[in-house]
């Protein structure tokens, strides 16, 4: 945020087994010109320039140590593993790279991630060789040796290659940013890595062996079987259970609670090109699906940016689950209006370890990755892995992070205005349940996490009807004929109901015996992804948006400020909407909200 970059989109999700090692993921998106989009290659004569930041000892082993197994003794040996972030000096590199490259000064640049100049130099130099002289690196103090100054992993700093006729201008426009720049060395043509430090020789290796030389591990997954307790038509709630009781612990539920008081901390409109907030409706305190901004003021179209996860999911069945957070992703992407064919996904494994039973498991998310990319059409452009995240205790013990599958979607919207945000709009309007919901399946919802139930089988889409089901969810949002959109995730229907309330400060009457005259809680807290709510003007409206799509028509939106389900003519409930909402912003109030 700092660097003026706006945090518009994310999400937070809680189980007991993150509580040794949590789990932060984040991304960036950026724009560049379809003529620079490649990866520069650099030449014979080249010259190694660093820009940015000095090198210090922050950093060192910081992507061993991320990658590692963490124990009670990893504060006090791994404390310098983390670098020390400058978003002062990151706005300056930022500068002064943009106008390097639209001066056409670069032939080469990588950042300077995990391994430091190892891994951003020895990247670089793979097909010509290279030769450093590591004295020349600028050090935030003395006493590094020179292996610490490879190896180190100190932020705000690139690496650049560049034409040796070029060096005066590029260093002139870092001195204009008031950018340290320096000389390391150059790209030689001879194929190895060759270190140097005060004229003494500290590394000479063969660039074949140093990319190919290290053996591959075989690895072998193996299945366990999962909840042999369980039979396929486990346990469901009693008919008598409380549905208003329920329907209030939900909404208080860690990963259903609103976010706002830790959403509010960080400026999702720095630049102002946010075009459509994480927030909206009467308040400004409705969630949205995802985020739009418009990176050019002056043009009509913008970036849309989702992303989808749950580990809950992902820990009962892996491959079920991470279709879930594929399109759960993808569904957050149609709400706010963009479309299939634009779109890209992005992939983020962060496993537990690589023993046998992860890698099965991993093995089968991957295999939903690539189903998904075919039912779809949608290409995986991107992703990144990390498969070390457990905690071992003093006595041995081990505790696993669950399984984190977390998918983002991104692309093009050809005009921001044309969106859709959750809140309810208009009052007598028609409220449609779009797609086909899975009641059979209630693993690892919510609902059955409350009720301290268990199941093996989760939530499911029908894979044979979503593609078309999401198409018509962009078309009716870009025809500006749906009023609002949110799609059903967690917490099922009942939550993502009452957060369009929330928003449009009016309340709802909705009948489930138009879904289905059997479990209305099935109905209500089903978490059955590619499913959506959608406000339309009316009836006919919604039967000729949805015509070839499954849908139902399941109520309308009240001026009474309450929910109210009927099954038939019975009624199964009437939820306060002051309660529902104040019970829903309670605990991260309470968390990050003073009294003083």
């Amino acid at each position: 945020n700092p660097v003026g970059i706006p945090t518009n989109n994310g999400s937070f999700h809680f189980h007991k087994d993150f509580r040794a090692k949590p789990t932060v993921a984040a991304g960036a998106y950026g724009i560049i010109p379809k003529s620079r989009a490649k990866i520069g290659i650099p030449k014979k004569g080249d010259l190694i320039i660093t820009i940015g930041g000095r090198t210090g000892r922050d950093g060192i082993h910081g992507a061993t140590f991320s990658s590692g197994e963490m124990t009670n003794r990893t504060i006090n040996t791994s404390g310098s593993s983390v670098q020390i972030g400058n978003p002062i000096e990151e706005i300056r590199i930022i500068d002064a790279t943009l106008e390097l490259s639209d001066k056409g000064l670069i032939r080469a640049i990588t950042d300077c991630g995990a391994g430091g100049y190892s891994s951003a130099i020895g990247e670089m130099a793979k097909n010509v060789g290279a030769v450093v002289d590591l004295e020349k690196v600028p050090l935030k103090y003395a006493g590094l040796s020179p292996w610490e100054i490879f190896l180190s992993e100190s932020q705000e700093r690139m690496v650049l290659a560049i034409s040796p006729g070029n060096l005066k201008k590029v260093l002139s426009i870092c001195k204009e940013y008031n950018v340290e720049a320096a000389v390391l060395g150059k790209f030689d043509g001879k194929k190895r890595l060759v270190l140097r430090y005060n004229n003494k020789l500290v590394c000479d290796i063969d660039m074949k062996f140093l990319h190919d030389g290290l053996p591959q591990r075989k690895m072998v997954g193996k299945t366990r079987p999962r909840h042999p307790e369980l039979v396929s038509g486990s346990k469901l709630p009693s008919k008598d259970t409380n549905i208003e009781k329920s329907w209030l612990q939900i909404m208080s539920h860690g990963n259903i609670c609103s976010k706002e008081p830790v959403v509010r901390m960080y400026d999702h409109t720095v630049q102002g090109t946010n075009a459509l907030t994480p927030f909206g409706g009467k308040d400004q305190d409705s969630p949205n699906d995802g985020a739009i901004v418009r990176p050019f003021p002056n043009k009509p179209y913008g970036l849309v940016i989702t992303h989808g996860l749950n580990p809950q999911l992902n820990l009962i069945d892996p491959y079920l689950g991470s279709v879930w957070a594929i399109l759960e992703s993808v569904s957050n992407y149609v709400a706010i209006g963009g479309s299939l064919k634009d779109a890209a996904l992005v992939d983020n494994f962060i496993w537990p370890f690589p023993d046998e039973e992860s890698l099965a498991d991993l093995d089968k998310a991957v295999d939903a990755c690539v189903d998904m990319s075919k039912i779809l059409n949608m290409p995986f452009v991107s992703g990144k892995d990390s498969l070390s995240s457990t905690y071992r205790y003093p006595d041995g013990k081990t505790l696993k992070i669950p399984p984190v599958l977390l998918i983002s979607t991104y692309g093009k919207i050809p005009d921001v205005t044309k969106t859709a945000s959750s809140d309810f709009k208009k009052k007598n309007s028609t409220i449609v349940l779009v797609g086909k919901p899975d009641m059979n399946s209630m693993g690892g919802t919510t609902y059955y996490e409350n009720l301290n139930l268990e199941s093996p089988m989760v939530p499911k889409a029908d894979l044979k009807t979503v593609a078309n089901v999401l198409n018509s969810i962009t078309s009716s949002v870009q025809e500006q004929k749906a009023l609002a959109v949110h799609d059903i995730s967690e917490g099922g229907l009942a939550v993502t109901l009452a957060e369009m309330c929330f928003g449009g400060d009016m309340g709802a009457s909705i009948d489930v015996s138009k879904v289905s005259n059997d479990r209305p809680d099935l109905i209500l807290f089903s978490e059955t992804p590619a499913t959506f709510l959608v406000e339309v003007e009316n009836e006919k409206t919604a039967k000729e948006l949805f015509a070839k799509v499954p849908h139902t028509i399941i109520g309308k939106t009240e001026t009474e400020k309450n929910i109210k389900v009927t099954s038939g003519k019975q009624e199964i409930c009437k939820m306060d909407l002051n309660q529902l909402k104040t019970i829903w912003q309670k605990p991260m109030k309470e968390l990050f909200h003073s009294e003083a």
